[in-house]
C-alpha cells in the first residue's frame, strides 16, 4: 500500500514538475545571437528601390549662380538642419514626389524615370543630367524623405523613427527603441513590409539568424512579440526556479524512500 501511494505521489509530482518547467524560459531565449547561424534564405537583403509616391530630398551643391537659382539650398535645406526638417511638415514642401509612372520632375532637367532604382543609382542619374545641362563642378545628393519605420511591442520606446543613414539593420532599429524589454521574445520578431502593393511579413530569430544582414526599409513595421505567460511569470518571480529546484530534490528523496 505504501509503495502504491508513494509511486502515485512521485508520478503526480513529476507531472506537476514537467508542466512547471515547460512554462519556464531558458537562458538561450533571453540572449541575443546565441547559437547564431547564417541568415535564412527567405530574409531579404536587397537595398530599397524607389517607388511611386516616394518623396526624394534632392540638393545640388555648386558654386554656379545658375545652378543655385534652380537647386540652391535654403537654410532649412542645409545638411545641418536636415534632421529638424525631416520631422516637420516642411519636408513635404522641400521634396520631390515620385508620380504614378515612377518619374521625378526636376527644374530645367524635366522628368526622369527613377522607380525601381536605388538611391545611389538615382543620384548618379541626376548627377549625369546636371553635368550635361550646367558647366562647372556640382555635387548631387539624394535622400529619401519618407525614410521612417515604426517600432512596436516589447521595446522600451515604441513609436515612429526616422532613418539618418541609407542602411539600418534590425539590431540598430531596436537600439533606436532603447532595446528590448525583459519580456521580449528574441526568437519571434516580425517585420511587416509593403512591396509593390502586397504586404509581406518576415519572422526573425535573433538567436539563430544574423540581424546585421536584415536591412530595414522605409515604412517597415517592426513588432517584437512578448514571451509566453509562463516565461513572464518566471521572470517576475525569480524564486520560482529556486522552488522548482528544491521540489525536484524532494522528489528524488521520496523516490528513494518508497523503493
Amino acid at each position: 500500500m505504501t509503495d502504491f501511494f508513494g509511486n502515485r505521489l512521485v508520478k503526480g509530482s513529476l507531472v506537476f514538475l514537467s508542466l512547471a518547467l515547460s512554462a519556464c524560459v531558458s537562458n538561450q531565449k533571453l540572449s541575443y545571437l546565441n547559437g547564431q547561424k547564417s541568415i535564412a534564405d527567405h530574409l531579404p537583403q536587397e537595398a530599397y528601390l524607389i517607388a511611386p509616391h516616394d518623396l526624394l530630398y534632392i540638393t545640388v551643391h555648386s558654386h554656379s549662380e545658375e545652378v543655385n537659382r534652380y537647386f540652391g539650398l535654403s537654410d532649412a535645406q542645409s545638411p545641418a538642419n536636415y534632421q529638424n526638417l525631416e520631422q516637420s511638415p516642411s519636408l513635404y514642401l522641400k521634396s520631390y514626389s515620385i508620380d504614378e509612372e515612377g518619374n521625378v520632375n526636376l527644374p530645367v532637367i524635366g522628368k526622369l524615370s527613377v522607380a525601381g532604382k536605388t538611391l545611389a543609382a538615382t543620384e548618379k542619374s541626376i548627377q549625369t543630367k546636371v553635368d550635361a545641362y550646367f558647366h562647372g563642378k556640382h555635387q548631387v545628393i539624394v535622400k529619401l524623405a519618407n525614410n521612417s519605420f515604426t517600432l512596436l511591442g516589447e521595446v522600451n520606446k515604441q513609436g515612429k523613427f526616422y532613418l539618418h543613414q541609407n542602411e539600418l539593420n534590425i539590431l540598430e532599429a531596436i537600439g533606436m527603441g532603447m532595446g528590448l524589454t525583459t519580456y521580449a521574445d528574441h526568437q519571434n520578431i516580425k517585420v511587416i513590409r509593403k512591396q509593390e502593393g502586397q504586404t509581406h511579413t518576415y519572422s526573425i530569430n535573433l538567436n539563430k539568424q544574423n540581424p546585421n544582414e536584415f536591412i530595414i526599409h522605409p515604412n517597415d513595421i517592426i513588432y517584437v512579440s512578448p514571451l509566453a505567460k509562463g516565461a513572464q511569470m518566471q521572470l517576475k518571480n525569480p524564486t520560482v526556479s529556486v522552488v522548482l529546484s528544491g521540489f525536484s530534490t524532494l522528489l528524488i528523496m521520496i523516490s528513494l524512500l518508497v523503493r
